[in-house]
């Protein structure tokens, strides 16, 4: 079986200093951790703040960045952080091997990730991977991710060499040509791509067998369920700060660079709001926020085929709605 999750402490520690649901005059303190570094992609989150939703809720929330879903899943696992962002793959592995953790809200519904080329390379369809060289990013993501599209494509893996690496050297490395393609994102990786003078193509999971539900709200479940309105006030104050983002892309990212001045990259940070943006309502979403039990139920079809999960586990052991706001906005 594929292990979706690297090896973890499944005891929680318990509440943290910045996040046991405690009281202050701002309001209940509450740390909110990141998959990734901070820009247009997690945007929302920060505009949620300075349009004031969190304090409207009672909430005094800080926003960390982070480095990968895998990382951001075992923070959660370990009660090192309590309410996080990532992507659910990497979160189900260690649900299955026990960990105190839910998917409590899903904000894209579909994946941004996919395979990223130059237009140069020739490459306009998956199986011309095929005698390829391919850049796979350690300990994202997309390294978990990469077995299901050999499998979901009929890909000949023998003939592909799989080239890991620093996710921050990919991009250097497929536009030098020391590789074919990479293991990326349409939201960012081809957007790097784009701004240093090249065409991109990007070839996304979700059209080639793939369509998992993407970037989630995760919690750990005993911080949870000690404190149910402090996460469902914060998945609704967060929600509507995706809303507005929708509204007004300039105010989300000025809303990341007064938080986050070295991130202020603003062309950029635009170009990845807009290539998130139709991710908050795909996949068949009723309600922006809540990924519907069938494709909950295609994600976890996908990992039980390529034996990263068991078939005997539900696909509705890796995620509640529980959480939820009522008020959530319709799609």
């Amino acid at each position: 079986m594929l292990a979706l999750g690297l090896a973890v402490s499944l005891t929680a520690t318990g509440c943290q200093a910045t996040g046991d649901g405690s009281g202050t005059a701002q309001g209940t303190k509450l740390k909110f951790q990141l998959n990734s570094p901070v820009g247009g992609y997690n945007s929302g989150f920060f505009l949620a703040k300075e349009l004031g939703y969190y304090a409207d809720a009672g909430l005094d929330v800080t926003i960390e960045e982070g480095n990968g879903s895998i990382n951001t899943s075992k923070l959660v696992a370990s009660g090192d952080a309590v309410i996080a962002f990532s992507d659910p793959i990497p979160t189900m592995g260690l649900i299955q091997q026990g960990a105190p953790i839910l998917v409590a809200a899903t904000v894209f519904q579909t994946s941004p990730n996919g395979v990223v080329a130059l237009e140069k390379s020739g490459i306009k369809q998956i199986s011309d991977l095929n005698g390829k060289s391919v850049a796979v990013p350690n300990g994202l993501m997309q390294e978990q991710v990469w077995p299901l599209l050999i499998k979901a494509n009929n890909l000949d893996a023998k003939s592909i060499n799989v080239v890991k690496m620093a996710a921050n050297g990919m991009v250097p490395q497929l536009i030098s040509g020391k590789v074919d393609a990479i293991l990326g994102s349409a939201d960012n990786y081809a957007i790097q791509v784009e701004q240093q003078g090249e065409k991109a193509v990007t070839l996304p999971f979700s059209d080639n067998g793939i369509a998992t539900i993407a970037h989630s709200i995760i919690v750990n479940t005993d911080y949870a369920k000690k404190n149910p309105e402090v996460v469902r006030k914060f998945i609704g104050a967060s929600m509507r700060g995706w809303a507005a983002a929708a509204t007004d892309h300039d105010a989300a990212v000025d809303a990341v660079a007064k938080s986050f001045p070295a991130n202020a990259k603003r062309d950029r940070n635009l170009l990845e709001l807009a290539a998130d943006l139709p991710l908050l309502c795909a996949n068949g979403a009723k309600s922006a926020g809540k990924a519907e039990p069938h494709a909950w139920e295609a994600t976890w079809r996908i990992l039980v085929d390529i034996e990263a999960l068991p078939s005997s586990s539900k696909p509705e052991s890796f995620y509640t709605y529980d959480y939820l706001p009522t008020d959530l906005k319709a799609c």
